[in-house]
């Protein structure tokens, strides 16, 4: 590959399963592996309802901080050795929550798995996709970001059965996941180092295309807002909106997060045959219809449809938003910066649009098609931003890098 001192090989399968073991650990489970998990801690009288959701946000939290910071942490210290260190302490992290000392203890607790979580998500792909050939990065990033809807599926399946055995087993079970998983990747981390360029080559002989940039980091926030209303509120919505149980709520999790495990896969092998910005097109407009159905009186099967491609979106767009950074810039550093304020845009796109969501059903006596409709409208914004900011073909800046 131009800028490499050696040639990339197709598919580094221990590189390519390191980042998605990561991704799975640092976000799949120690984000996502807290929504049915909340509940539970109620139940068992750990926590006041309230206390519980301060949890939420101060992972939300931790993850805006851990975007922000891991770009120059990474300049400081090797990635790999970052990336190591953050599936340790997410491991760490779930041991700890096997006792609940206190809420200052949760709350920490749950603030640093956020930081690891964004470290996760903004460093594993970055660290493994150099070690790929051009033409396979798409499906490459596709499969690291499947981790995540790896880690929705575990949340929607294989906690209930957990539980059974206790909270605080429930809890360590996960660390032990997550350690086995932090030390079979152990070795498998990449730790060559580029030849591109420096940044400041790059910013002397390339205007870098800023307006593509901001376009970017504001339709992959629009898109964001858009999912709040399934990643938050889909189980409460069938179950009090519709009148559902409990259990037909975690079998369309479990749908959703197959649509996670998948999406980005098909999502990666697109962007590598037709471009980047076809594809995102694709995506949202698939996405419009999936989300307007809940705003309708629709049957199971239909709400069923619409958490599968929405639950592929979860994690599809993450991979085409990072394919579309490394096609405006050649430079390691600058991408790192430019995935880290799209995470970080991804972070506070999503906690505002929470709030205010929730805000939206409390004063409209839970109407849930308005929660929905709102959503539909604000991918509707995501898809007229694209198609004014971008062409449908793929930008190349000159002998780029990995």
């Amino acid at each position: 590959m131009k800028g490499n001192a050696v040639t990339a090989p197709s598919f580094p399968i221990r590189s390519l399963a390191a980042a998605f073991l990561a991704v799975l650990v640092g976000v799949g489970l120690s984000r996502f592996a807290y929504n049915p998990l909340m509940p539970a801690t109620i139940l068992a009288g750990w926590f006041s309802p309230s206390h519980a959701m301060y949890f939420a946000v101060a992972n939300l939290a931790g993850y805006l901080l851990g975007a922000l910071t891991a770009p120059k942490l990474a300049t400081l210290v090797a990635p790999h050795k970052l990336l190591r260190l953050s599936m340790l302490v997410a491991a760490a992290v779930f041991f700890c929550s096997t006792t609940p000392l206190s809420f200052t203890w949760f709350f920490t607790l749950r603030f640093v798995s956020g930081v690891v979580g964004a470290f996760a998500m903004v460093l594993s792909a970055l660290t493994v996709l150099p070690l790929i050939r051009e033409r396979y990065q798409g499906v490459a990033s596709g499969i690291i970001f499947a981790g995540v809807g790896l880690g929705i599926v575990v949340s929607g399946s294989l906690i209930p059965y957990l539980l059974t055995s206790g909270l605080a087993s429930t809890w360590a079970y996960l660390g032990a996941i997550a350690l086995v998983a932090c030390l079979f990747s152990w070795s498998w981390w990449p730790q060559a180092v580029s030849t591109t360029p420096p940044i400041a080559a790059e910013v002397r002989r390339h205007s870098l295309p800023e307006r593509s940039f901001s376009a970017t980091f504001t339709v992959y926030s629009l898109v964001s807002c858009a999912l709040v209303g399934h990643m938050i509120f889909l189980v409460d919505f069938l179950s009090r909106g519709l009148g559902h149980s409990i259990q037909v709520g975690s079998t369309l999790l479990i749908v959703f997060g197959i649509g996670a495990v998948g999406g980005p896969i098909v999502a990666g092998r697109m962007s590598d045959a037709v471009g980047i910005i076809a594809t995102t097109r694709l995506m949202i407009v698939l996405c419009i219809p999936s989300i307007g159905v809940l705003a309708m009186d629709a049957s199971l099967i239909g709400i069923a449809l619409s958490c599968l491609v929405t639950g592929s979106a979860v994690t599809a767009i993450p991979s085409v938003v990072l394919g579309r950074i490394k096609e405006l810039t050649r430079s390691p550093i600058r991408r790192r910066q430019a995935w880290a304020t799209a995470t970080a845009c991804y972070a506070i796109a999503q906690t505002t649009t929470s709030f205010f969501l929730a805000e939206t059903l409390r004063f409209s006596g839970e109407r849930y098609d308005l929660l929905f409709l709102i959503c539909t409208a604000l991918m509707g914004i995501a898809l007229a931003i694209q198609l004014l900011a971008d062409h449908p073909r793929r930008h190349r800046l000159p002998c780029e890098g990995p």
